[in-house]
């Protein structure tokens, strides 16, 4: 439990020290294993928080990101990503692309650049290659491990999402993504009264919306599974699905018939885990802003109060899959300071984003920090942009009579060279985001 009297943590035994237990047999590590990681310790900023650093081992562990290196039995993955290409980039093909509807996923500036270019390409960094080398030991028969990704705004905690939801669907997971959550809890199309549960809200559209992606992603992969309802469900008074029938069709329902939209999300979330724990498909659950989950959504009740976001249907269903009892699975969250107002961010750690609430759900999880770019990712960048022509020569800015080269601007815009790379670089602080929009203007 997190303290909220200004206490210190103590270390006596706990429903969560018993998950954590569990959780590094899941992964195969000893405790000589958490008492050796190098990595230092981190004093989460929480308001009226405090945590011993003698008491963090479990969220140091949590905070390693290559704990889940070991020997497990599991299945080669299909689709490598190697470290001896780290810092380079990687193209997905188009077909890919497109069956994965990353334009769905991804943030807008980087699907401009992809508009620009023509092509998907993603740098492989060191946070990506932690993230894969642990979902490729991941053992079907333990508990899901919850992967948080977080860092300061900028720092490509979406692509890094979504290049793992990539290496989940070549590796022939059903991959359930949610992109950008805070749409569902501000941004939502349209809402109207639960028709299963009352005291819930649906939002009809937004799940029509969310189970056409799903069923362009995972269609072709359930087919050939096979797999099919375990029970009967009624929709209404003229629909419903018998038991034994394909789980498309219900999918197909939602998608026909929007009022039972949210309804159908909830049961092909739960048929999914189901199938999932015994073993007949493996299943990649992704949110970006899972924190949104846990705050108060801009849907008003009839008293003209605002309901709670767990109060929404689809984050109702998605909130269980976040949750570590059933098998065979992979489950990877972002948290993401966009949820509140620019003054309102003090931090950007997980405690701080996910809250109590959110905080005690998703642990024992794994953290994985999201960093700036290294100085060997930023020229990779820029050899990138170079070989694209997006970064013009000097030329272009004498050009404009300007021919001083002690000139500081012309350095600058002298992109292609060193001095003009080492300044960008500064300029941007190494933020990936900062250093693409420098490089719109170069």
């Amino acid at each position: 439990m997190i303290p909220t009297d200004g206490k210190q943590w103590t270390a006596a035994p706990s429903r969560k020290a018993v998950e954590a237990h569990s959780f590094y047999e899941a992964v195969d590590i000893s405790l000589f294993d958490i008492v050796s990681i190098d990595a230092p310790f981190v004093n989460y900023p929480f308001p009226s928080v405090g945590m011993s650093k003698g008491i963090i081992i479990m969220k140091l562990i949590c905070g390693a990101a290559n704990l889940a290196k070991r020997n497990v039995s599991f299945a080669a993955p299909k689709f490598v990503l190697q470290a001896k290409n780290q810092s380079k980039w990687y193209r997905i093909d188009n077909s890919v692309y497109d069956a994965l509807a990353l334009e769905k996923a991804l943030p807008l500036g980087y699907l401009k650049q992809i508009d620009t270019f023509s092509e998907c390409q993603f740098i492989l960094r060191s946070q990506l290659l932690d993230l894969v080398n642990c979902m490729s030991c991941m053992n079907p028969t333990a508990p899901v491990i919850r992967y948080v990704l977080f860092g300061k705004f900028g720092t490509g905690k979406t692509t890094t999402l979504c290049q793992a939801l990539h290496w989940a669907y070549m590796n022939d997971f059903i991959v359930c993504h949610v992109p950008f959550a805070r749409k569902w809890i501000h941004n939502f199309k349209e809402v109207a009264v639960s028709t299963w549960k009352s005291g819930r809200i649906d939002m009809p559209l937004d799940a029509v919306a969310w189970l056409e992606v799903f069923k362009r992603r995972n269609e072709a992969r359930i087919t050939a599974l096979g797999m099919k309802t375990s029970k009967d469900y009624v929709w209404g008074a003229r629909d419903s699905t018998k038991c034994d029938e394909p789980l498309m069709s219900v999918v197909e329902l939602g998608i026909a018939r929007p009022k039972f939209a949210t309804d159908c999300v909830g049961v092909l979330l739960k048929e999914l885990k189901m199938n999932a724990t015994n073993e007949k498909c493996k299943l990649f659950v992704s949110v970006d802003c899972v924190n949104s989950f846990f705050t108060i959504s801009r849907v008003k009740r009839a008293d003209k109060t605002f309901a709670e976001a767990s109060c929404l249907s689809l984050v109702h269903a998605f909130k269980k899959m976040l949750k570590n009892d059933w098998n065979n699975g992979i489950v990877v969250v972002t948290v993401d300071s966009r949820q509140y107002l620019y003054l309102e961010r003090p931090s950007y750690l997980p405690l701080f984003l996910l809250g109590r609430e959110g905080f005690e759900l998703l642990e024992p999880f794994v953290p994985i920090h999201i960093e700036k770019y290294t100085e060997a990712e930023a020229r990779s960048y820029f050899e990138y942009m170079i070989a694209k022509n997006w970064i013009q020569h000097e030329k272009g800015k004498q050009e404009r009579n300007v021919s001083n080269s002690n000139d500081p601007m012309f350095r600058l815009f002298a992109a292609r060279r060193e001095e003009g790379q080492l300044e960008l670089m500064h300029l941007s602080d190494y933020n990936p985001l900062l250093l693409d929009k420098l490089c719109a203007f170069m």
